[in-house]
Formats: C-alpha cells, sequence, structure tokens
C-alpha cells in the first residue's frame, strides 16, 4: 500500500528492527499528526490517512514547481541585465516583508524592485480573484 501511494521510502527512516515494527511506528505517527483533523475513530481507515498524506506530498510537489519557477525568472533577469551591461543585481534569495515574500529582489544603486512570482495550478477556473488578491497585497505590503 505504501509503495503504490508514492511512500515507500518512509519506512527507512523510522526506528525499528524489522519493516513491520517500523510501519507500525510510522502508522503510529501519522495518527498523532492527523489525529486533530480526525477526533472520530470511524474515520480512521487507510484511505483517510492516505489522502492526508497524498495532500501534503501535492503540496510539496508544487512547492518545489514554484521554486523552480522562481529560479527560472532570476536567471532571465540575470541574462536581460548581462546582455544589456545594467548596473543591477539580482539576489540570491527571497526577501519578506511582514508577512508577504518577494522572490525576486532587483537590485541597484538608489533603488530595489521587488518581484513577487505567485504561482497556481489549478484543476479548474476560479482562483484568478486568488491571484490577483496575492499579487495586490504583495505590492500594497511593500
Amino acid at each position: 500500500m505504501l509503495r503504490r501511494n508514492g511512500l515507500g521510502p518512509l519506512p527507512r527512516n523510522v526506528e525499528g528492527a524489522t519493516l513491520t515494527e517500523r510501519k507500525a511506528k510510522l502508522l503510529n505517527e501519522v495518527r498523532k499528526f492527523v489525529g486533530p483533523l480526525f477526533p472520530e475513530s470511524e474515520k480512521w481507515t487507510w484511505h483517510t490517512i492516505s489522502e492526508v498524506m497524498l495532500a501534503r506530498l501535492e503540496g510539496s510537489r508544487r512547492a518545489l514547481k514554484g521554486t523552480t519557477l522562481e529560479n527560472s525568472v532570476r536567471t532571465a533577469i540575470r541574462a536581460v541585465i548581462a546582455r544589456h551591461h545594467l548596473s543591477l543585481k539580482v539576489g540570491d534569495a527571497q526577501v519578506k516583508i511582514a508577512d508577504e515574500t518577494y522572490d525576486v529582489q532587483i537590485i541597484g544603486r538608489t533603488r530595489t524592485i521587488l518581484v513577487p512570482v505567485k504561482t497556481r495550478e489549478t484543476m479548474g477556473g476560479g482562483h484568478a480573484n486568488l491571484f490577483t488578491r496575492d499579487i495586490h497585497k504583495a505590492i500594497s505590503v511593500a
């Protein structure tokens, strides 16, 4: 069951003498982690735990994809700066102001441009308003 859901490597990182013992310890850790989300015992099925873990993995996948896009934006801006011999520098890390992050920082002699790189990956429509809100909030905070 673990292998089919892409969670096969997890038991290797858990202490235990046997694979069965490691799986049991892993399941107990998962129960502690998701217990507050599912207080009723009749909801404790593997399907429920699997769904929570898959949602976590999906969030990690999207975060990794977002980081890749941010690095692509930095690379593209650096190429433009180099091609036009501009006296600008692109920061290597994001900048955080209040609760907002600005993924690309373009640093000049007297001013800095902060660029929020927001990504939305959806299965359907309806998220354009959230995307616009995120950009507007990021700009307002800066």
